[in-house]
This record gives C-alpha cells, structure tokens and sequence, in this order.
C-alpha cells in the first residue's frame, strides 16, 4: 500500500482525507502516525501558501482588511489578517491537551504552521456584482492558539447541561435546524467545545450561533466543524473557503465562480487541499 502522503502529491487529497479520518484514533499509533501527521503537515503548508498568496492579491483589488468599519470597534479585540504560530505554540496545544484532551492532527497542525488567519474586513467596489457588503461574506477566519483558547472552551455540561430532554428533541427531520443542535445534542455529555472562529454572523458582529467549534477530545485525524453551514470537516471547510478566494458566503449567490468579478485571478495558483 502506498503511502499516504505519497498518494496526496499524487492529487488524491480528498480520497487520502477521506481514509484518514475513517482511521479514527487509529493514527494516533504508528505505523499511521508519522504518515498521518505529514499529510497534515503537507496540506497545513499548502493552506500557509494559499493565505499569503491572496492577501496581497486582495489588497490589489481594493479589499480593506480589519474591522475599521464597524462602529466603536476595538482594533486590538480582533486578531490580524495573518499572524504565524507563536514560538511557544507547542507549550500552549499541550497545556490545552492536557486539560481537555487531544485535538484533531488537522486543527493542532493548523495551530502549528500556519497560526492565524482573519480575512474580515470591507470589500472592494468591483465586488458589485456580487456580495458587496460584509456581512454576506463568511470571511475565512481561525482563531489563535493562545490563553484565550485555553479560557474560552467550554465543557459539554456547561454549554448545554441545562437544556432539557424535550427541548433537544429534533427528531423530525424536516424541523430547522440552524445552529445544528442535533450534532451539539449527539456529542459525549463529557466532551468540551472548542470554538475555532466566530460563525458567518458574529464575524461581522451580527448576532448568530455562536462559533464554529469542534468537539474535543477527538484523536482523530480530523473532526466534524459544528454551525457550519456545509456540516462539513475542518479540511473540508478550507478547500470551500479557497475555492471562493477565502470567502464561502459567495457561494450562497447562486452563482459559478466565472460570473462573479475578479475571483479567478484571486484564485489562480492556490494548491488544492
């Protein structure tokens, strides 16, 4: 059998994603355990490559990174656009580890290469065609590894311990479910929530869900992104969010990216994931 990482240079990224997280805890453990933790490194560097190519293509076309436009904002409240790992980042993820337990390999590998990223900020006037104001945008957004991480989690029992049996009954399948209670509801009651962004509303401080967390601990090679609209994978979530040049919410137009103005460009040249 090939090995994993030598099957994603060859283009297999979503199949080889695909058998990894069906490993379960199982890549925890050699002789997965090396092969695992380079795949996510390879594509960690990848999703590194991609953020630091469309930043100053946006800057070019008129994107104003930062939250300057909305009103009594606090600059140092919101990370910038793109801040690498902290040099003692490995410190931080095993004091967290050790508190709440393992973290998804995809989302620690994140924490590890690439840091930070927030693509918030106000869109050029060539984006008339398309979704011109913030709000709408859904911003490619992670929060550090820091001491806010490690303060924010939340344990299962805190967040949702009080609701009620009937009230988390939603087992009609045709019954909304925005804020994706069902998954939050299925989760071990002694799980914590970690929050990796805030979701596609309080990114633009519209009121919303909450955050796109994922559960913890997770000894898996990737793990479910809970409030995301695509109910989808961390990975996933990333290859949705390069295919619209860091922002998902362009997608929701109806329309194919060839139609919306100046995201081919924006695109062209970003590693597949």
């Amino acid at each position: 059998m090939a090995a994993y990482l030598d099957c994603y240079l060859q283009g297999e990224h979503e199949e080889v994603w695909a058998e990894l997280v069906a490993l379960g805890a199982a890549v925890r453990e050699e002789p997965l355990y090396s092969d695992a933790w380079a795949v996510a490194s390879e594509t960690l560097r990848r999703v590194r490559h991609n953020i630091e190519l469309l930043i100053p293509r946006l800057e070019a076309l008129g994107y104003q990174f930062g939250h300057s436009w909305l009103r009594d904002s606090e600059p140092h409240a919101h990370p910038p656009v793109f801040t690498p790992p902290a040099s003692d980042v490995h410190e931080i993820i095993a004091e967290f580890e050790q508190w709440i337990g393992v973290l998804p390999r995809l989302l620690r590998a994140f924490y590890e290469i690439v840091g930070s990223v927030n693509f918030v900020g106000t869109p050029p006037e060539v984006w008339a065609d398309g979704r011109q104001e913030a709000g709408g945008l859904d911003a490619l957004y992670v929060y550090p590894a820091d001491a806010d991480m490690l303060n924010d989690a939340e344990s299962w029992e805190e967040r949702y311990g009080w609701v009620t049996e009937e009230e988390r009954d939603l087992s009609d399948e045709h019954e909304e479910d925005p804020c994706d209670a069902r998954a939050y509801y299925a989760l071990p009651r002694d799980c914590w929530l970690v929050c990796s962004a805030p979701d596609e509303y309080f990114k633009y401080d519209f009121s919303g869900c909450g955050g796109y967390d994922i559960a913890a601990p997770n000894p898996a090679a990737d793990a479910r992104l809970l409030t995301e609209r695509h109910r989808t994978t961390f990975v996933n979530y990333l290859r949705i969010c390069f295919r619209w040049a860091g922002f998902p919410g362009w997608e929701t137009l109806g329309r194919t990216s060839d139609q919306l103005t100046g995201l081919s460009t924006l695109t062209a040249g970003l590693l597949p994931l």
